[in-house]
């Protein structure tokens, strides 16, 4: 069970009343979603709350949002090569979510600066596939996680062994 803290725009997109938050029994922890548009394209952004790992895709995948967040995690783990064993403990632990408001400005703040990173990625010509941007994303350095890297806070997480409270 996680919590998907939406915004309120994305709340509206996903016609959804945002819920009380639920008990997190992922790793990773709950995960903050927005909607951002690069010219004419429109995107959603989903990033974890205690990692910064970012999923970014385009707008009309997102119905239904608890399971294109699910796959797209799974495939962004498996790109950074984390150990298949803790992708599929994950997952089956993101299996049920409860859609709520957003309460961190902080991982808001994170995923601004994400923002402007993605728009930059994809105003290149060409643009840097989604893929190749959310490699990137993991790969920057966050002044929130004391420049840490996200896919190491990631890793770190889901070795653990406990979830985040």
């Amino acid at each position: 069970m996680f919590n998907l803290c939406a915004t309120s725009k994305l709340l509206k997109r996903l016609k959804i009343a945002p819920g009380n938050s639920a008990t997190t029994t992922t790793r990773l922890g709950d995960w903050y979603g927005n909607l951002l548009s690069v010219g004419r394209q429109h995107f959603a952004m989903f990033t974890n709350q205690a990692s910064l790992l970012t999923v970014v895709m385009p707008e009309k995948e997102i119905d239904p949002a608890p399971v294109a967040l699910i796959d797209r995690v799974r495939c962004l783990l498996v790109e950074l090569k984390v150990p298949l064993a803790l992708i599929e403990d994950e997952m089956g632990r993101m299996q049920a979510c409860a859609v709520t408001a957003t309460a961190s400005r902080s991982v808001l703040g994170s995923m601004n600066d994400f923002g402007f990173a993605v728009k930059l990625y994809l105003s290149e010509s060409p643009p840097l596939p989604l893929h190749e941007l959310q490699h990137r994303l993991a790969e920057t350095p966050m002044k929130a996680l004391g420049y840490r890297f996200p896919r190491e806070a990631a890793l770190d997480l889901l070795s653990r062994g406990d979830t985040i409270k």
